[in-house]
């Protein structure tokens, strides 16, 4: 497969590059001919791209290229800060969405992972709210809690079933403090891509 078309469109600084394959060789009295079989445009910014695709071809368009390059407008300092800002207000929506999955995820419990979601979260209240209420399970309470993995954790009293919503306060109160530790790394990030870098 051979480079048959390399156009650069100055107006909007993207490269097109066609590919195909030779069906006639050239002669004295006509070039060669190709079927085209793959063509693509590039973005100024898809340079490094179009020079993996062209591969040991990229030597032949290397000027080109460098004309695509130089001809990217540098972003000013008000620009910048501008990404900067709003990637800053991105990562930190993303950040509370990352810490409303995991408190909605599970917490260990004596080795345990119990589920917490919405509706394991109901199950957990209700059973909470019926302990403040009347001092006491509510009725029919099995004296266990269901695990992640089928098994059950035994909580025969009250005691037992605080210490495991108390697992389950402090493993939220941990996804808070992971959550401002990144926010934090964000408020002192100075690069688009240092924001891009934080994950949960």
């Amino acid at each position: 497969m051979s480079v048959i078309s390399f156009i650069h469109y100055t107006d909007t600084n993207t490269v097109e590059v066609a590919w195909g394959d030779l069906i006639e060789p050239a002669t004295d009295e006509a070039p060669a001919k190709y079927r085209q079989t793959r063509c693509h445009s590039y973005a100024d910014a898809q340079m490094g791209m179009l020079e993996a695709d062209l591969g040991e071809d990229a030597a032949d368009y290397a000027d080109l290229i460098a004309t695509v390059r130089s001809a990217i407008p540098v972003p000013t300092t008000e620009q910048l800060a501008a990404q900067l800002a709003k990637a800053k207000t991105a990562k930190n929506l993303q950040i509370n969405e990352w810490r409303a999955q995991a408190n909605q995820s599970h917490f260990t419990h004596t080795g345990k992972q119990i589920a917490c979601d919405a509706l394991s979260r109901s199950d957990i209240d209700a059973v909470a709210n019926a302990i403040a209420l009347t001092g006491a399970f509510p009725a029919g309470f099995p004296g266990a809690w269901k695990a992640m993995d089928n098994s059950y954790v035994m909580l025969p009293d009250i005691d037992a079933f605080k210490a495991m919503f108390a697992s389950m306060t402090g493993q939220g109160t941990a996804n808070f403090a992971h959550s401002q530790s990144l926010k934090a790394a964000v408020a002192s990030a100075t690069t688009v891509d240092q924001v891009n870098a934080i994950v949960w």
